[in-house]
């Protein structure tokens, strides 16, 4: 049975499923989607709300070597011979507070989730004209671990957006990154200012800034602490996955610029806020 949370103000509405990775159900302003919500047609647990990816988005062969040793991940995709955006994203994330406008969940993470024992804490707060996400990663495991951290963030009826991309990480057939980067396309260069959402979108960019719009009104701030973005929508339709990155897609298999570390007992923080311009 799926456990929901509710929160709500004179303007906002959101719920959290503690079942799907402390993922939002529904996050609506004034009866309005902002995130796309998730339904009971919803085929794709990546194409609603805001989904917790770690590692972030590929590993090829479900495995990688850190410090001289090989670990490995379930292959999620078989077709592609790899695990995709790993598996907290399907953990159970316990109540740890709850009040009409902030929810805190923690998942302590043990071995069977990632090769590493690690503690997240996700709180979701809602102010007047904002809502806050904010996730800390603490490494509980004796060990050293390397790990790159996304969210597939979902934007619901997406007609034009900015997002502050750099340069275009090159990809090969299976849309992993051969660590060679690109200038952008004139198309992808009016993804910083005026981007429309007609046609498939799809890439990997190096981060030039922490805030991004949806259709001029909706202003979306990730933390300095993400260092790339990927931007995702299929042709035809009007969701728009604009995705904060810390580490690369596939970063575990590339060089240490590529990933995140985190020494035994340390701990890192992440954030995303969500506002409406009036």
């Amino acid at each position: 049975m799926e456990s929901l949370h509710f929160l709500s103000t004179d303007v906002w509405t959101l719920v959290v499923s503690a079942t799907r990775g402390a993922n939002i159900i529904s996050l609506r302003y004034k009866g309005r989607d902002i995130l796309r919500p998730a339904s009971e047609s919803s085929s794709d647990a990546f194409r609603f709300g805001s989904p917790i990816l770690l590692p972030a988005n590929r590993t090829d062969g479900g495995r990688f070597v850190f410090e001289g040793n090989e670990y490995r991940l379930p292959i999620t995709h078989p077709e592609l011979g790899m695990n995709m955006h790993g598996l907290v994203n399907r953990s159970f994330f316990r109540l740890e507070s709850l009040s009409n406008t902030e929810i805190s969940l923690v998942l302590d993470a043990d071995e069977s989730i990632y090769p590493f024992c690690f503690r997240m804490k996700v709180t979701y707060t809602l102010r007047a004209n904002s809502v806050k996400a904010e996730y800390q990663i603490s490494n509980s495991s004796d060990r050293s671990m390397p790990y790159t951290f996304g969210l597939h963030t979902t934007f619901a009826d997406v007609a034009t957006f900015s997002v502050p991309i750099d340069m275009s990480m090159e990809r090969d057939e299976r849309k992993l990154p051969t660590g060679r980067l690109l200038g952008l396309t004139e198309r992808e260069k009016t993804f910083k200012s005026h981007g429309e959402n007609t046609g498939s979108i799809s890439g990997y960019y190096l981060s030039s800034g922490q805030i991004a719009t949806v259709n001029k009104r909706v202003r979306f701030r990730v933390s300095a602490s993400f260092d790339r973005w990927t931007l995702f929508s299929p042709d035809g339709c009007k969701y728009l996955c604009i995705e904060p990155q810390a580490g690369s897609v596939n970063g575990l298999n590339m060089n240490y610029r590529n990933y995140k570390l985190l020494r035994a007992g340390e701990s890192h923080k992440y954030f995303w806020t969500i506002t409406i311009r009036r």
